[in-house]
This record gives C-alpha cells, sequence and structure tokens, in this order.
C-alpha cells in the first residue's frame, strides 16, 4: 500500500461493550475513522498505543466505554513474515506437544505481543504467533521459524527447540537450544520472510553466564564486574540481571553462601561501572531464594521475586516486603499496564493479586492473636502454661515492655487453624477516591521540553469510613529518575478532609531522558478501579512542536487550485513555475548550480541546462527514477509544500513584485492547540536554501541586551543569528527565493524548522544585461548627436543629397523603354 493511500485508510477502534447496551448477542462494536484524521505518518517506528474512552449518551442515558488505538501500520513488527505460515489444522497437530510457552510483548504497544511454544521432541521446532489485539480476538498469524533460524540442509538443527522469546522495538531475539539469535532491523520492512543471525559468545563461556547488550545486539558485555562482597566474591552465576533505562544502571541480584543481596552499578558509555551506585542491600531472611526480578511497564516499581516478594520504588536502593510464602515460589509473573495490576503465580498454581507500587498481604498460618489497642499485638505461638505464653510482636517498635493490662484492656480473636478455621480473608471494598483536575488518562506519556511545565493537581476523598482520617497523607508521591526533573509540591488537606497534592514538573537540566511518576494510594484497595497514576515524562522534543512561516498572503488549497488568482488589485498572487525550473546562482539566471528541481517533469529536457556546471548538479528527489511527473504521485499537500524536499512537487508559489524591501517575517510556534509569535528567548538561523546571495534580513527594534545574546551566539556558532522579533527581508535579486529558518538550541530539545519560498517578478534585467542595454543606448544618442553635429557643421544638406541619389536610380533610357516595349508587343 503506498503512503498516499495508507495515510486515508480507516483506523477501526474495537471497543468494550461491557457497559454499553447492545442489540442481539453482539459483543463488540466499531467505527471507523478516516486515519488522516488521526496522524499523517506512515514510517514504520515504534510509536505508543493510545489508551481512548467514549463517552456517549442517548436519551437521559449516559454511556461510557474504553479501548486501545493501535496504529497497525506503523507497528513494526506486524511489518513482517516471520516465518512459514501454519495452518490452522497444522497447528492443532502441534498442541498436544507443547509443554510450555513464552510470551512477549510490544514495549510501546500492550495489545501487540509475540507468543511462542514450547514444545517436547515429538514437535520439535520453532512455533511463534503474533497478535494485535492481545488475543482478544481471532486474528493471531501463526508461523514456523524454524527454516528461518537454521540455514537449509543443516543436520545440526534437527533438535532444534525454543527456551525463550523476546520483542523490542526494532529487534525480535529467540533463545534456542541451538544459542541466540537476533532478527534484522523490524522497522525496515523489505516484503521478504524476516531473517536472523546468531549470535556467539566466543571467549565468555568459562567466564560468565550473563551478558547483555544493546540494540542493535551485536556487541555483548559481561554483567559481572570484578568486585568483591566483604571479604567474599559474588557468585559467578546471577539469579537476574536487568537494565534500569530511568537511571542508567544495572541491577544485579546475587546469592552468597548464606544471603540473598542486590548490587546496582552505575552505566557509563554502555558499561557496568565497578563501583556501586548505593550500597549492597541483604534481604534479611537467609531463606529467600529469588527466583527473577522485573520492572512493572512504564513505572519504576522494582519486583523481586522467589518464595518472597520484594518490592523497590528506589531502583535498588532499599526494598519493602509484599508476600511471605510456605512452601512454594513465585516462578511467572504478568503485568497489565492500563490497569496497573501485577499477578505472581506460584510453581503450586497459586495466582496472588495486586497492584503496581502497592502493598500486598503476608500469607502465614497464625494461631490466636491478643490485641492490644494504641500498642502492639501479638501473635500466640507456643502455650507454656495456664498463666503464660510465648508471642511474637507484630509491630516490635511499639511493645509495652514492663506494664501489665487488666482483662478489660484486651482481647483476643481466634485466627487459628489447628481446631478447625473459624476465619476468612477478603479484599476489603474500595474506601477512596482520586480524582485529577485536569482530567488525564491513568496512563499518560508526556514530552517535556526545556521551556515547558506541567502542573498536576490530586485529590483523594476517604469514602465509607467510620471514622475521620484527620490530616493523614493519602498519596505517595514517586519519582523514577530524580536527577532528570525539577518537582516542587504543595499538599493541603479540604473542609471535607480530602487530601490535595499539588506539583510542577519541569527540567532540572539540558539533559534528555524518561521518567515515570507514579501517584499512589497506598491504603487503596486493590478492587479500586483507579488506585494510582502513571505519568511517563520524556525530556525531549514535544510530539507535534512545530514553527510556521506566517505567509503575507495566505495560500489555502483553494486559492491555489485556481488557475490564476489575483488580489483585490489585479495583481496574480501566484507564479507557475516552469518544468524542471532552477532558480538562478551567483553566476547568473543561465547558469543554475542548485541541486533542487521545482515542477520536475523527468520526461521533458532541463530548463538552462546549457553549461558543465549546471549538467553536473541538480538532483530528483520524488521523481526519482520515473519516466514521467504522473508516476512521482504527487499530492496537493506536496505540491503546496515549501520544503525542499519536495521541491521536486512544487508547481506555484508566491509572487511578489520587484523590489521586495522591508518585508516583515513572522513565525508562529505551535503546539497541541496552543499558538504562540515565535519570540525571545529563541533564536533563528535563516539560509537560503540554493545557495543565493542576493538578499539581507535585518532585525528591528532590537534591545541592547539581545543584541549581546546574538552577537555572542554568532561567534559560538560561527553563523549569523537573529532574534525572531521584528525581522525584516530585503530581495535584491528576481526569480525565485527559497528560505530554511531553523531555531538555535539551548531553548528546545526540538530542532525545530520551517522553510519559505517567494518569487519576485517583473524584475530589472540581472547583471551585466541592464548595464550592456544602458551603454549601448547611450553609445547610440551620442552616434546620433555627434552626426548630427557635424552635418550641421559642414552644412550638408542630407535631404538634397538622398533625392539626388534616388533620382539616379529611377531614371530610364528612352532607348531601353522602346526596345521593352516592342518586345512585349511581340
Amino acid at each position: 500500500m503506498d503512503d498516499e493511500k495508507a495515510r486515508f485508510k480507516a483506523i477501526k477502534l474495537y471497543l468494550d461493550s461491557q457497559n454499553l447496551q447492545t442489540e442481539g448477542s453482539a459483543s463488540t462494536w466499531n467505527i471507523d475513522i478516516p486515519r488522516v484524521n488521526i496522524t499523517y505518518n506512515t514510517d514504520v517506528a515504534p510509536i505508543e498505543e493510545w489508551f481512548v474512552k467514549f463517552r456517549m449518551h442517548h436519551g437521559l442515558n449516559m454511556f461510557t466505554t474504553e479501548g486501545t488505538l493501535l496504529d497497525i501500520l506503523r507497528e513494526p513488527i506486524l511489518q513482517w513474515e516471520l516465518g512459514e505460515k501454519i495452518s490452522a489444522e497444522r497447528l492443532d497437530a502441534v498442541i498436544p506437544h507443547v509443554i510450555n510457552i513464552t510470551l512477549s510483548k510490544s514495549p510501546c504497544a500492550d495489545d501487540v505481543a509475540v507468543i511462542a511454544l514450547i514444545c517436547n521432541a515429538t514437535a520439535q521446532g520453532v512455533y511463534v504467533g503474533v497478535t494485535y489485539s492481545g488475543f482478544a480476538y481471532d486474528k493471531t498469524k501463526w508461523f514456523n521459524m524454524t527454516n528461518n533460524l537454521c540455514p537449509d540442509q543443516e543436520d545440526v538443527c534437527d533438535d532444534l527447540s525454543l527456551l525463550n522469546i523476546v520483542l523490542t522495538n526494532h529487534r525480535l531475539i529467540a533463545l534456542t537450544t541451538m544459542g541466540l539469535f537476533i532478527s534484522e532491523d523490524l522497522c525496515r520492512p523489505t516484503g521478504k520472510i524476516l531473517r536472523f543471525t546468531n549470535v556467539t559468545f566466543c571467549g565468555f563461556e568459562m567466564l560468565s553466564t550473563c551478558f547483555y547488550s544493546y540494540d542493535p545486539f551485536h556487541e555483548w558485555s559481561s554483567c559481572l564486574p570484578q568486585r568483591f562482597y566483604g571479604r567474599k566474591r559474588f557468585s559467578k552465576r546471577p539469579v537476574a540481571f536487568l537494565v534500569d533505562y530511568q537511571q542508567n544502571t544495572g541491577i544485579s541480584i546475587f546469592r552468597t553462601q548464606k544471603k540473598s543481596v542486590v548490587a546496582v552499578y552505575n552505566i557509563r558509555n554502555r558499561r557496568l561501572q565497578k563501583k556501586t551506585k548505593f550500597p549492597v542491600f541483604e534481604f534479611p531472611n537467609t531463606g529467600f531464594l529469588p527466583y527473577g526480578m522485573f520492572f512493572h511497564p512504564e513505572t519504576h516499581f522494582l519486583y523481586v521475586y522467589g518464595n518472597e516478594v520484594w518490592l523497590s520504588s528506589d531502583g535498588g536502593n532499599s526494598f519493602h516486603l509484599l508476600i511471605s510464602l510456605e512452601n512454594e515460589k513465585i516462578v511467572k509473573t504478568n503485568t497489565c499496564v492500563y490497569t496497573h495490576s501485577v499477578a505472581f503465580v506460584s510453581d503450586k498454581g497459586s495466582i496472588f493479586f495486586s497492584k503496581a507500587g502497592k502493598n500486598g498481604f503476608r500469607i502465614t498460618d497464625v494461631e490466636k492473636t491478643v490485641v492490644i489497642p494504641g500498642s502492639s499485638s501479638f501473635l500466640i505461638t507456643a502455650i507454656l502454661d495456664n498463666q503464660t505464653a510465648i508471642a511474637e510482636p507484630t509491630m516490635p517498635n511499639k511493645v509495652p515492655f514492663n506494664v501489665s493490662f487488666p482483662s478489660k484492656q484486651w482481647f483476643m480473636h481466634n485466627f487459628g487453624t489447628v481446631n478447625g478455621k473459624k476465619w476468612d480473608l477478603k479484599l476489603d471494598t474500595c474506601r477512596y477516591s482520586i480524582q485529577e483536575y485536569n482530567h488525564i488518562a491513568k496512563n499518560v506519556i508526556k514530552y517535556l521540553d526545556l521551556d515547558t511545565t506541567y502542573n498536576f493537581t490530586f485529590r483523594v476523598t476517604p469514602q465509607y469510613t467510620a471514622y475521620p482520617m484527620f490530616q493523614m497523607r493519602l498519596i505517595n508521591l514517586i519519582i523514577g529518575n530524580p536527577s532528570l526533573l525539577e518537582v516542587t509540591t504543595r499538599e493541603y488537606w479540604d473542609e471535607i478532609d480530602s487530601y490535595i497534592l499539588e506539583f510542577s514538573v519541569y527540567n532540572k537540566f539540558y539533559k534528555q531522558g524518561k521518567s515515570s511518576i507514579a501517584v499512589i494510594i497506598p491504603e487503596a484497595s486493590c478492587i479500586c478501579e483507579t488506585s494510582a497514576f502513571i505519568i511517563t515524562l520524556k525530556t525531549g522534543c514535544l510530539y507535534g512542536k512545530s514553527i510556521h512561516y506566517i505567509s503575507p498572503v495566505p495560500v489555502t488549497a483553494e486559492l491555489w487550485l485556481q488557475k490564476a488568482p489575483k488580489d483585490e488589485n489585479g495583481f496574480l498572487i501566484l507564479k507557475q513555475l516552469p518544468v524542471n525550473y532552477r532558480p538562478p546562482s551567483v553566476h547568473g539566471i543561465a547558469i543554475p548550480v542548485s541541486d533542487n528541481f521545482y515542477n520536475a517533469d523527468p520526461s521533458k529536457p532541463r530548463m538552462r541546462n546549457y553549461f558543465k556546471t549546471s549538467k553536473a548538479s541538480g538532483f530528483y528527489k520524488k521523481c526519482a527514477n520515473k519516466s514521467s511527473r504522473a508516476e512521482c504521485n504527487c499530492t496537493l499537500a506536496e505540491k503546496m509544500s515549501s520544503l525542499s524536499a519536495f521541491s521536486d512537487c512544487t508547481e506555484k508559489v508566491l509572487r511578489m513584485s520587484y523590489p521586495v524591501t522591508k518585508l516583515p517575517i513572522h513565525f508562529n510556534l505551535k503546539h497541541s492547540s496552543s499558538i504562540k509569535n515565535l519570540s525571545f528567548p529563541y533564536f533563528v538561523t535563516i539560509t537560503e536554501v540554493n545557495q543565493r546571495t542576493n538578499w539581507e534580513v535585518r532585525g528591528i527594534n532590537e534591545t541592547s541586551g539581545i543584541l549581546k545574546i546574538r552577537f555572542y551566539l554568532t561567534k559560538k556558532l560561527r553563523t549569523t543569528v537573529y532574534s525572531p522579533d521584528s525581522l525584516i527581508l530585503n530581495l535584491y535579486g528576481s526569480e525565485l527565493f527559497h528560505f530554511k529558518v531553523s531555531t538555535v538550541p539551548g531553548v528546545s530539545h526540538c530542532n525545530l524548522s520551517d522553510e519559505f519560498q517567494i518569487y519576485v517578478d517583473d524584475a530589472p534585467l540581472a547583471f551585466p544585461g541592464q548595464y550592456l542595454t544602458s551603454a549601448l543606448t547611450a553609445l547610440l544618442i551620442g552616434s546620433i548627436i555627434f552626426v548630427a553635429f557635424l552635418i550641421q557643421l559642414y552644412d550638408i544638406n542630407i535631404w538634397d543629397e538622398v533625392k539626388h541619389k534616388f533620382g539616379q536610380f529611377n531614371k530610364v533610357s528612352p532607348s531601353q523603354t522602346s526596345n521593352t516595349a516592342t518586345a512585349t508587343s511581340a
């Protein structure tokens, strides 16, 4: 599908109709929206999936439903055939031999995933499926990747089986019994089956079993710095290793002889440093056997799991216990980005559910509990006699030492199981509601530029509580990368005891990166629909931020489509460019040297292509390797564009009459729905795309401070820098001028630029034609005056001389006349 058709292809949204009244047995409904109404880009690239919410009404009834919006034309993995396609019948034959599955989601789109089947020896091979709907619909495509991973006719691959698979933004990585395989770049589809290359770890086998790498995964490094922990060296077999992309660190879990520890190392130039960033964290329970580790997606919550589950919100510096298990361990985990849910699966088949960043529950068998209001409670573990018992305090810091309590000041609950379980454990109802004043989504991605500040306000209100929670802090604010952001907060309680948190976020340094901000209600129940907001801030160029030249005459599509539009004074507004036009150069109009063609047509000769320098320059872009203009497939937007990338398509440009002097030039700064004038502190550079020099830009009404900054930047950048306020343009030449305006780095992470074109018409002859014409005219007039002077000086009668000459020519002798007449009559 070509780009033009792709832009207008409908985007289909599939929405959950759980809260909708639908007809018949329909469980979903859909709506088609032209793609161009949402996005214009068609390049294959990893982009975030959108969460959408629809509010509808019918009569007096209101309906709300939510869903996801995925641009399947740009999602990298969806553009490929991963191998030989598998029919439903063949897949059914493989399923009985599946002993396990492994799943990997797209980092940017949670609905896009690759599922791989791990089979026994009977059905050896690599079988994978790809979905773009989170397996909600029966549209999974299945492939056999065996022939992709192993060359044909190689017996060594007869026993090939899959161990694990990972999907990144640019690569598909498969770990097999025959080694590690890396795919080609997913963002560059070829229309062919995806190819893989085998990675070898020559020289590492005897030193390490842990490696890490960055895209394109050509170079691998050991994730084991040669460090000592105390006087003992770490085990060379780490339990798990992760790269923290927010804080740029490497996090490892090691098991020593007696304890499990977490070590965090800085990464510089993609290499682990020997010195740890934090002191090594020791898990207090010597019986804790870690099994794995993961970050909750889009947050900075780090989970370590095994026969216990621990949570860190500061990148591995500290942890607190969530779950402690008896005779079982967590072996698998899964997460949901949208609901912030976390699921833990044990080797006994138990499933434990929680929310991101929240405290879980501790699972242990207890007997009777002694409760003392205001002090620690005690869990009775043994009875010594009728008056003495051994107990464990639940809050050791609040144990009342050497204090006696009468029988009416304490009471006992029976949570024992010896004589039969008389209690039940269940989740509490949701007792808190959270509101964000700007109505942002629960998962939102925002781009933070240097001149941008975001303000957020959250309000948490207790509900269904038996007593007021006076002045109780109800929100935890957790920043993933504190070194990247400057956050200022303000908190207070209103008249109904609602807790309100206001905070502002802006860039701390001229540094690009990513950080999450988690707004968590730690006391909220797991069944609360909303107990957290996850804000992902990417310090960099704002999505959609741009600058635009303000034309003195707005050229709309309707105006451009007119054959010869004129203003109220009858002046022709647009200039129709000749075919294969190129503007003049410093050598003259007849010697163009620009690489840009305008109104290109490969089937017609190049204009002004007389000299060697002209013939050696000039290249087609949109019309490259085409035989006619029709094959260039220029869209109306490209024909109207002022960008040099689309010069092949340019047919008409804004026309002005010579001379063009003191023409004001202004620019807009646009982002989302905000449009304002481009002004200080921004500075710009202005260049002529075709290297013309007969023009001038000057600033007016510049203050001394702006002049000093401008002169400093001009010297520093070695190019002329202008303040975008009050600029004027003088054009001293004719025909097409094509300018590019770019912002100077330092005010924004964006490389902002725009281009504009002006055609100067009705100009006098260019040098040296005008001077030659004037000189010849003066010479002719001078010659006439000189001849007249000579005639007057010598008293020559020009008229008599002329009549005398013409008289001689007209005289005829009588004999000649007679002979002629005789010949005629004969």
